[in-house]
Order: structure tokens, then C-alpha cells, then sequence
């Protein structure tokens, strides 16, 4: 049994609430010289047949030990705003959401999460760029999980039960561009996944890249070295008739050469090939050598965005408390279909292998299946931002012991005020080893003023 949601969660509700309803009291000050203000609100109402993602029951489990999934409604409710300040040489965002997942019958299975997020990029010379972010998440989560848009959908391996937990991190890049040609950069990251229980499951996680890029007409190619720590508090050691909780420590260390060539203006595909080491610095001080490898082929416009990818990396899972070995091909769009009728699609198809790395070998392997997809309608053409979201989402999580199925279906409608005329991501591009989609030289030596470049935090272990 799951236990009940704090008492901070009505606490919590009322602070997005009146966060949302801030909009209305800076919506003029938000209209300065680079300076706006957005408020987002999404309310959804949906259902599914498996809400607490319970295993289907075996054929030789006892009738009296069965315990079989259950369907039940639920509504979505989440209010946010988005601040943006712009100068020529500055982009600075700040996005808070608050985010309530309410079942009608089984208030068990409630999540909500608060999230606050900055992220900031610094014109420091013309030769050099500085960026800094910092997210921090608060709140309750559940294997049912509803906070990002269909092509945005993450394949996360779950375990079961619900849990309560706060979250922060930090990340730092600089770039230095030593010609039109030919650039630097580094970055820096730091996360904190505290879960607010009796013997807590805490993961510290530390990373930095360096790497050098050389750009031609329409190719970019890169040589790159990543380096992750990532620390795990209280991991059960899994032997039976045992409770001993222990540390783990774990190193992953990757070389990586990439190419990115670009068809005209839209098409690309991008090419990395290296190897991984990852190194259990706990116990016997295992090492486990596995080649790296990412290939995708994008189309990206304001209208429609679609890539088709593959990629074999390592990662930490912050709920399952492990590293892993991930093997992960996805399909994701985003298109209009009608601009008479003015609907558009969404979606992400996707399946990942995710094999855990316990002192330098692989353990028993969990297979997940998606297929999120949503059809989009705005139905007032004067009032844009108003749009109405029919969605649906299967997930197939198969392990060596047991198999959850889910399936939902929601009806969701997202009001934007005042209206965000930024072009925006509706897909998450894969990016297994931390880099981002283009990382060409800067040919400017400063952002134009409507020019902005948003990063989004999130916790890791729920991203690609």
C-alpha cells in the first residue's frame, strides 16, 4: 500500500495556483523592453488500466496472493510560468510548474511535482559564450507519470510504489572560438536525488565533457571526452535473507569522434562512434568496456520536426538506483495535418534494453516498448494559443520475472496567455552523451535580440 500524499501537497497546489494567477498582476511589466511573461496552464481529464503499473498476474500464482491491475480516472492539472530577458548579448529564462496528477477513485497513486528551472547564456566576448542553469524539483511521483508532451515522452525503466522526493542540480558550459572554423567547449554538471524515506536511496552525479569542434561548409566534426561519477546511497545488495544496505560507486568515462552533415537547410543526420569504460570503484574495482555509438537522421523547421535514432551509451538511473547499459532506438514527429482545419501530430515510438552494471558485469536485461501519440486541434483560429490535445500512450515494460502493460487515453486542453510567438521544440532530440544538437562554431559575435535559445533541466534518469 502506498501511502498517503503529505500534508504539503494542498500547500503546494495553492502555490501554483497563485503562480498562475501572478500572470495577471506583471503581464505590464512583462511587456518592458526584453522583458516577457507567459502563463501556461494545462488541464487534462483521462484514463487508464493500470494506475499504480502493477505486473500482470502469473498462471502459477496462488488465487489468494494475485493482485491484478486496476483502471481508474483521472485529471491533470498544471499551471506554470515562463519568464524570459533578452539583450544582445544576454538570454536569460526562468520557468516554474506546477504539476498535480489526481486519480477519481484511488487517491494512492497521486503524484505532483513543483519545478523551478533557470537556465541563462552570456555573450562574454566575441570570441566566447558562457551559459549556467540550475533546476530544482520537489514532490511526489508515482510509476504513472504524465509531465511531458508526446514527443517529448522519456523511455525510463520504473520501479514500483510511489515515491516523495526532492531533486536540485546545477550545469556550467563556456565555449571559446579560436577561428570561423574551428571552436572549444566544456561543460560542467552536478545533481542531487534526495527521496524522502526512512533509508534513502540518495544519487549524487557529477559529469564534465571537453571537447573540440572543426566546422566546413555542411559538415561539423568533433572529437570529444566525457567523464561521469555518480555515487548511490543505501542500495540494497539483493541477496536473500539479507537487509544490508551498502554505497556504490561508479565511473564511466567516454571517447567519442563525431560528424553532423547537413542536406540544405532542414535535413541532417549526426554520427558518433567511441567506447566507454565503466568502472565500479566499490568492492573488487571492476571494469566493464563497451563500445559508444549514436546515429540519427533529423528534419528540423518551425513547422515540422521529426528524427529517427539509435543509440547504445551507459546512464544512471536515479530510481532504480543503478548504471546501465542502454540500448535505445526511437521515432519521433511533429507535424501539422491540416492548416484549413488547423490540426497538427505528435508523437514518439521507441523501444530500450536497459541491462543494470553491477561490478563490472550485466545483469538481467528490462525491455520497454512506448508509442505516445497525440492528435492537436486549435480550434478558434483568433485565439492561437488556446489548444485542445487528444492523446494516447502504451507502455510495455518487460523484465526477467514479471511484465507491466499500461494503456491511457486523455483529453487535454493547454491555454497559453499572453501569447508565446518563440518557435518551440515539440520533439526531444537524442543526446546520450551530453552534447547538443548543433554545435557549430558561433559565426556571430553576439545573439540578435528576438534570438533565444532555452535549456530545458530535468532530472536524470528520466531523459534520453
Amino acid at each position: 500500500m502506498i501511502p498517503s500524499v503529505p500534508m504539503c501537497r494542498g500547500k503546494a497546489r495553492w502555490l501554483g495556483v497563485a503562480a498562475l494567477g501572478g500572470v495577471l498582476l506583471v503581464s505590464r511589466a512583462g511587456s518592458a523592453q526584453h522583458a516577457r511573461i507567459h502563463g501556461i496552464f494545462t488541464g487534462s481529464v483521462g484514463f487508464t488500466d493500470n494506475i499504480l503499473s502493477t505486473p500482470e498476474v502469473e498462471a502459477s500464482t496462488p488465487e489468494e496472493e494475485r493482485i491484478y491491475p486496476e483502471a481508474d480516472g483521472y485529471g491533470v492539472v498544471s499551471p506554470g510560468l515562463v519568464f524570459r530577458y533578452n539583450t544582445p548579448r544576454t538570454a536569460q529564462t526562468l520557468n516554474y510548474t506546477f504539476a498535480a496528477n489526481l486519480f477519481f477513485r484511488h487517491g494512492e497513486a497521486n503524484s505532483y511535482t513543483n519545478t523551478l528551472v533557470y537556465a541563462s547564456r552570456f555573450v562574454t566576448s566575441p570570441t566566447t559564450q558562457l551559459s549556467l542553469g540550475v533546476v530544482g524539483t520537489q514532490g511526489r511521483l508515482n510509476t504513472f507519470i504524465r509531465d511531458q508532451d508526446s514527443g517529448q515522452t522519456p523511455l525510463t525503466a520504473l520501479p514500483a510504489g510511489g515515491t516523495s522526493f526532492v531533486q536540485g542540480g546545477v550545469n556550467q558550459g563556456f565555449s571559446k572560438q579560436f577561428s570561423p572554423s574551428v571552436s572549444v567547449a566544456e561543460a560542467l554538471g552536478f545533481l542531487i536525488y534526495n527521496p524522502l524515506t526512512d533509508f534513502p536511496q540518495r544519487t549524487y552525479n557529477g559529469t564534465g565533457s571537453l571537447a573540440v569542434l572543426r566546422a566546413w561548409e555542411n559538415d561539423t566534426g568533433s572529437f570529444r571526452l566525457n567523464g561521469a561519477y555518480t555515487h548511490f546511497d543505501n542500495v540494497a545488495t539483493g541477496e536473500p535473507g539479507t537487509t544490508e544496505r551498502l554505497g556504490r560507486d561508479q565511473l564511466i568515462t567516454t571517447l567519442l569522434v563525431g560528424w553532423q552533415h547537413d542536406y540544405g537547410r532542414y535535413f541532417s543526420h549526426q554520427l558518433d562512434l567511441g567506447i566507454s569504460q565503466a568502472t565500479d570503484l566499490s568492492g573488487q574495482y571492476a571494469q566493464l568496456y563497451q563500445p559508444a555509438a549514436l546515429a540519427a537522421l533529423r528534419y528540423t523547421r518551425e513547422e515540422v520536426q521529426a528524427e529517427a535514432a539509435y543509440s547504445h551509451s551507459a546512464a544512471p538511473n536515479v530510481f532504480l538506483s543503478q548504471l546501465a547499459l542502454l540500448d535505445q532506438a526511437t521515432v519521433r514527429a511533429a507535424a501539422p495535418l491540416s492548416q484549413v482545419a488547423r490540426l497538427g501530430a505528435v508523437g514518439s515510438l521507441g523501444v530500450q534494453v536497459n541491462q543494470p552494471i553491477v561490478n563490472g558485469t550485466l545483469g538481467n536485461a528490462i525491455t520497454l516498448w512506448l508509442a505516445d501519440l497525440a492528435l492537436l486541434w486549435v480550434p478558434v483560429r483568433r485565439i492561437p494559443e488556446l489548444e485542445l490535445e487528444l492523446r494516447y500512450q502504451h507502455v510495455n515494460q518487460l523484465a526477467a520475472a514479471s511484465q507491466i502493460v499500461r494503456n491511457s487515453l486523455t483529453l487535454s486542453a493547454v491555454f497559453t496567455f499572453p501569447p508565446d510567438r518563440e518557435p518551440q521544440m515539440r520533439i526531444a532530440m537524442t543526446q546520450p552523451f551530453g552534447g547538443t544538437q548543433r554545435e557549430r562554431p558561433r559565426r556571430e559575435e553576439a545573439p540578435q535580440e528576438n534570438e533565444e535559445q532555452e535549456q530545458q533541466g530535468q532530472p536524470a534518469g528520466q531523459g534520453e
